[in-house]
This record gives C-alpha cells, sequence and structure tokens, in this order.
C-alpha cells in the first residue's frame, strides 16, 4: 500500500466539497452581480503554470499592502465556458469594489492593484478573453521544470474525485488519443476545447513555449514576465521583490514562506516515465530557452 493512500477518501471527499461550495457561490453571485455597474478588473494575471508554485507566489504578493486580493485566487471567468457565460460583472464582483481600490490609493500615495491567478495558459480561449476584456493586464508566468510538473499534475488528478484509471506511464502513452479532440478545438474553435485539455494534458502543459507565443499573439511581450520555480522554491522573496518592480510598486519587506506546496506525491516516478519525458521536453526547453535568453538547466 502506498504511504499517504489512506487519506485518499478524505482528500477526495474535500477536493468535493470544495467544487460544490464553487459552483454553488458562482451560481449565487449571479443575481448581485446583475446589479453592478461599477466593478474592477485585474491589474494582472498569474496564467500559469499549473502546479508550479502559482498559489505560493499569489498568497506571497498578497503581503503586499498595495495589491489586493480577489474573492478566490482562481475565479475562472476567462478560462472556464461555463463561468464565462456569467458576464463581466460578475467577473468583476470578485475583486474589490473601485471606491475601497480608490481609498487605499489615497492612503498609500499609489495606485493600489488587484489581480488573480488562474493557471491555465494553455487554454487559447483564455488567451483571446483576456485580451478582451483586460487587455492592459500585466501578465505572471511561473514554470517548473516540466517533467515535475507533468508528475506532480499527475498525482494531483490522482487526487481528485475522479482519479485517472491509468498508470503515469499508461496515461502518458494514451494521452494524445485522449486529448486529441479537445486539442484541435484548442486551435480551431478554441470555445469547444473539453476540460480534458487541462485535465489529462500531463505533456501537452509542458509544452511551456508553444503556450508563451500563443498569448503573444494577444499581448505584447512587455506585458509578460516569465519567473522559474526553481528560483522561486530558493530566493521567494527575490521573485517576490521582482515582481512588485515589474507591477510598479514600491519596494515591500516579504515575509517567505516556510514551505512551497510540492504536492503531495506518494512514490517517485518511474525510470522509464522520467527517461521518456526528459527526451520528450528537449526539443521544447531549448526553444523556451532561446526565448529567454537564458538556461535554467533543464534538460535541452
Amino acid at each position: 500500500m502506498k504511504a499517504l493512500d489512506h487519506y485518499l477518501p478524505y482528500r477526495r471527499l474535500k477536493n468535493l466539497r470544495y467544487r460544490f461550495r464553487r459552483h454553488a457561490s458562482a451560481q449565487l453571485r449571479r443575481i448581485p452581480a446583475a446589479f453592478i455597474k461599477d466593478y474592477t478588473l485585474p491589474d494582472f494575471l498569474i496564467i500559469g503554470a499549473m502546479k508550479s508554485g502559482t498559489t505560493a507566489l499569489y498568497d506571497l504578493l498578497q503581503q503586499h499592502p498595495g495589491i489586493c486580493a480577489a474573492d478566490t485566487k482562481e475565479v475562472g471567468f476567462l478560462d472556464r465556458p461555463e463561468f464565462y457565460r456569467f458576464g463581466e460583472s460578475w467577473y468583476g464582483s470578485y475583486f474589490p469594489l473601485p471606491r475601497k481600490m480608490r481609498h487605499l490609493s489615497a492612503q498609500l500615495g499609489y495606485r493600489a492593484l488587484t489581480g488573480e491567478a488562474s493557471p491555465a495558459m494553455i487554454r487559447h480561449s483564455y488567451a483571446i478573453k483576456a485580451a478582451r476584456h483586460v487587455p492592459n493586464a500585466r501578465l505572471i508566468v511561473i514554470l517548473r521544470n516540466p517533467v515535475e510538473r507533468a508528475y506532480s499534475h499527475y498525482q494531483h488528478v490522482s487526487r481528485s474525485i475522479t482519479p485517472d484509471a491509468l498508470s503515469f506511464a499508461q496515461a502518458l502513452a494514451a494521452e494524445q488519443d485522449r486529448i486529441r479532440h479537445d486539442l484541435e478545438m484548442n486551435q480551431l474553435d478554441p470555445e469547444r476545447a473539453g476540460s480534458n485539455l487541462t485535465r489529462l494534458g500531463y505533456m501537452e502543459r509542458g509544452k511551456y513555449i508553444e503556450h508563451i507565443e500563443q498569448w503573444l499573439r494577444y499581448f505584447p511581450r512587455s506585458q509578460m514576465k516569465i519567473l522559474s520555480y526553481d528560483q522561486f522554491s530558493r530566493q521567494p522573496v527575490t521573485v517576490a521583490d521582482e515582481i512588485v518592480r515589474y507591477l510598479d510598486l514600491p519596494a515591500h519587506e516579504f515575509n517567505a514562506p516556510r514551505t512551497l506546496n510540492r504536492g503531495h506525491s506518494s512514490a517517485p516516478m518511474d525510470a522509464d516515465s522520467r527517461r521518456f519525458l526528459t527526451e520528450f521536453y528537449r526539443p521544447y526547453n531549448r526553444r523556451l530557452f532561446e526565448f529567454l535568453d537564458d538556461d535554467w538547466g533543464w534538460p535541452s
């Protein structure tokens, strides 16, 4: 029996309760949101990558007095069709009221900012909608070694209420068949790309350079900050300082988090899968490092 397996029923129940509350809250919010005339939209978006420290980064940035959190870290309006249909005022209802933002800005002596973190940058519809609703938003991308990210993603799904029935090696072998339709729709009709793209795209979500290039069709490079998860793990305060400068906020003395969320992997990745993924990602890593004019040490 794998270590920690006895906690799985609890985790899955917790996940189910969270999803139920999330959807119930989203539905209830539609009523007051319909009457909102003046609302705030995010100044920045943490768009990716999943399982790369986005939650820890978002929480750390909230220590800055000039950053106001959304009501939930991942609002989902821009990347999830089931929430997008609720309209922009629904989205705006998750952020501090404009009068609150103006009051805080007056107190601080500089403009306060708000933002959210929905790390689903693989979705082309996300980029399209972000450009439509928040064209001036600063984009923050934090990237983890794609080999480690893929396995952490698989472990995340394995702890969900609908775990992957395949082993990790089997899931990698079956991925292209399982996401083929959604992958095609992501190119041809992005709004019709289904959830398998994000849920089962263990390998696909690590093709970072392709996702970045897609976003740069809609946003200038100057509006995108790309960061290394490895550096964030080692020097979280240094990375937070870098983002604050990027957001044109004054410096702040951050307190480093005790630990970063590394997931709850109960077993190491099998050697064959690691070798396969290492070779699979080499060309994508190489293109990423050439784009960044930097080498983060991943096999390329």
